[in-house]
């Protein structure tokens, strides 16, 4: 949109605000510990961690869907 000169900067506010910066938290605060309990979970099936495992991915998820939530009004308008 920048590159383009679509929109304005109240509108690069709200994307950095709704969607850009939920993304890097995403990304920092969900999804590389994640990561890094799936790899360290390995082969056994220790069952709190399982549970852990599968409780971040369900905030993940509901995460994702808030963001793409935030994402579909931008489409509308990428297309104006």
């Amino acid at each position: 949109m920048k590159l383009n000169a679509l929109g304005s900067p109240e509108a690069y506010d709200l994307m950095d605000r709704n969607i850009l910066d939920p993304l890097k938290h995403l990304q920092s605060d969900l999804m590389n510990p994640q990561r890094a309990a799936l790899e360290a979970l390995g082969k056994s099936q220790d069952a709190p961690k399982l549970s852990d495992v599968t409780a971040r991915q369900d905030e993940i998820l509901a995460k994702m869907r808030a963001i793409l939530k935030q994402m579909a009004q931008w489409d509308s308008f990428v297309d104006v």
